[in-house]
């Protein structure tokens, strides 16, 4: 079978409430759809916002397994896009965002530091 990826990126700031509750439900079944449509590997970003809240989705989602009748497993990436990203994080999401990232399968670091352009790199990994 051919290895699908897709990935999750996004905003940084996120709404409170009914709105997030909703934008919660709607992240769960684009997972569960991209699943049944045979997406294994899934990226995210791993900055604050979107981008962590999805990750801790994902986290949830791979420890309830695949589907009973499939041998495939989740696989979740975070690409980061330099070296110490998570500095000028407050103190409570640097303690997420550590502990996420002994979560993920894998962590793809793309540069030593900050560079231009290191966020778009991020956002083109794994392009043809």
């Amino acid at each position: 079978m051919t290895e699908k990826t897709i990935c999750f990126s996004g905003h940084r700031k996120l709404p409170q409430g009914e709105v997030l509750a909703i934008l919660e439900q709607r992240a769960k079944q684009a997972i569960e759809t991209s699943i049944q449509e045979g997406y294994t590997t899934f990226l995210v970003g791993g900055a604050v916002g979107w981008d962590m809240f999805c990750g801790e989705l994902l986290i949830k989602r791979k420890s309830r397994g695949i589907l009973p009748w499939k041998r495939e497993k989740i696989t979740v990436i975070c690409v980061v896009p330099f070296e110490g990203q998570e500095a000028r994080y407050s103190a409570e999401d640097r303690r997420r965002y550590a502990s996420l990232l002994r979560s993920y399968d894998q962590v793809v670091t793309l540069n030593p530091h900050y560079t231009d352009g290191c966020y778009k790199q991020r956002n083109h990994y794994g392009r043809p």
